[in-house]
């Protein structure tokens, strides 16, 4: 099995530059394990490297680009479907489970008359039952309606579940991950003292803070992976959250990108590391993404509710799927949310090289009660990863961009983007998102009974034209 994983694995280095939606492809294909398989070959591939993958990487780029493409990709895609689904069964298997019993997060939707508002406890305790009958759990039901609800099952579970007579319909909505770029410029200097970003600086940030306008008073919601709240840039800050995954109410950040999300967002100014675009804003956190950085868009509807009904002011969200609809119930979560005044930033997405031309934009990014960011570089040219499309309303700094570093993690793995121990260096649309987001919170706290509809047109106004 060494050597077809070896094979495949060669196969997909080959196409990494030219396929840049692979590791969604990976999860599309094994739902919340693709990640961890995309790792496992990588790190298989670290263990047995007998080939030159930078010798390879320059090939796919000339006339082994054009080998590469149509025909030939389909033909060798269809050849490794057999070593998938083993690597798939063996990787499951280590986790725990068997290929039938892997645990996903479903929308139930029960049989009534649409009830929208406060949830009562007649449709949660239903919803329970019904979950615990069938051997899953309900993680939470929406304000849009108390009819649906969120609940972990494994696909056997909601065949049988689908079959009772309360049950109108289950739904499995697409995987979402997150959206931070694969390479970023490493930094040439360590933190001494309070640093400011040169995002932070190029948003200009300055006319705010100069009137002490610094986003108090405002709650600004990271829907990631969670946060490490205990983190000298975020402790003074963090407020609160929900665990998604878990089913607690500590957001623990297991991955580490939306600790760097929230350390752009609104870092402390604490004398030492990297200060945010709001340093005096509320953090709250919904983790609604794995360890893998993957999760069910259910989940992360979950999460935008929660913001709802628990007061919050402003959303960010780096993640995404691709090739996607505004559709479901993200689409439905973030549209209600909208009407009851939050604002909600959302990451175009990291697709740019592969639609010069048509739009690409993410799901829920492309949906008209989100404001879509894409990102920019230290030139304040548009990325080259950026997503393009008409419904990219901003465009904010994405590139090496320096935040802070969840405790014991490092979302790259390679350990050259760490800037004194507490901080990383990144990339990506994920990475812009937050910039927005600060900057909301700014004009919230200068202007607070300033509309959502009002804080996304200033937004819009006040941005340079690039």
């Amino acid at each position: 099995m060494k050597n077809n994983v070896l094979e495949y694995a060669e196969f997909l280095r080959k196409i990494e530059r030219i396929d840049r939606n692979l590791k969604r492809f990976l999860v599309e294909k094994l739902g919340r394990h693709g990640h961890g398989f995309y790792g496992k070959l990588m790190e298989r591939l670290k263990e047995h490297n007998p080939y030159d993958y930078d010798e390879l990487h320059a090939s796919a780029q000339d006339g082994s680009k054009r080998a590469l493409t149509g025909r030939n990709v389909s033909k060798a895609k269809k050849s490794v479907w057999r070593i998938l689904k083993d690597i798939e069964k063996q990787y499951t298997c280590e986790q725990g489970f068997t290929d039938k019993e892997i645990p996903k997060t479903y929308a139930v939707y029960i049989w009534g008359e649409k009830a929208v508002g406060d949830v009562s406890w007649a449709h949660k305790a239903l919803q329970n039952q019904l979950a615990e009958d069938y051997g899953g759990k309900r993680k939470w039901t929406f304000g849009f309606d108390n009819r649906v609800c969120a609940c972990d099952l494994t696909p056997s579970q909601a065949k049988s579940l689908s079959k009772n007579k309360y049950v109108e319909k289950i739904v499995e909505e697409p995987t979402v991950s997150i959206l931070y770029g694969e390479y970023a410029p490493y930094p040439a200097y360590v933190p001494g003292g309070e640093n400011t970003d040169w995002g932070v600086t190029t948003i200009n940030v300055a006319p705010a803070w100069s009137k002490n306008i610094k986003g108090q008073g405002i709650k600004i919601c990271i829907v990631d992976t969670g946060v490490d709240y205990n983190h000298v840039d975020l402790i003074n800050r963090y407020k609160g959250g929900y665990n998604f995954v878990a089913g607690s109410i500590y957001p623990k950040d297991d991955h580490g990108h939306g600790t760097a999300c929230a350390g752009i967002a609104c870092a402390s100014d604490t004398g030492e590391g990297y200060i945010g675009v709001a340093p005096e804003a509320d953090l709250y956190a919904c983790k609604v993404l794995d360890a893998k950085g993957s999760g069910s868009l259910t989940n992360v509807a979950a999460g935008v509710d929660w913001c709802r009904t628990n007061g919050i002011d402003v959303i960010s969200m780096s993640l995404g799927v691709s090739d996607y609809a505004c559709s479901g119930t993200l689409a439905t979560a973030c549209s209600n949310a909208w009407s009851a005044g939050l604002v909600i930033v959302a990451a175009a997405g990291n697709d740019g090289g592969a639609c010069e031309d048509d739009s690409c934009i993410n799901m829920p990014g492309n949906c008209s009660s989100c404001i879509a960011v894409g990102s920019i570089d230290m030139y304040e040219a548009v990325s080259g990863f950026s997503s393009r499309g008409p419904e990219i309303e901003i465009v904010t700094p994405g590139e090496g961009i320096t935040s802070a570093k969840a405790a014991g993690l490092d979302m790259y793995g390679d350990g050259l983007h760490i800037v004194g121990g507490n901080w990383i260096w990144w990339n990506g649309t994920s990475a812009a998102t937050p910039h927005a987001a600060g900057a909301a919170a700014l004009i919230k706290c200068w202007y607070p009974d300033a509309t959502n509809i009002e804080i996304r047109q200033w937004l819009r106004d006040y941005a340079s034209d690039l």
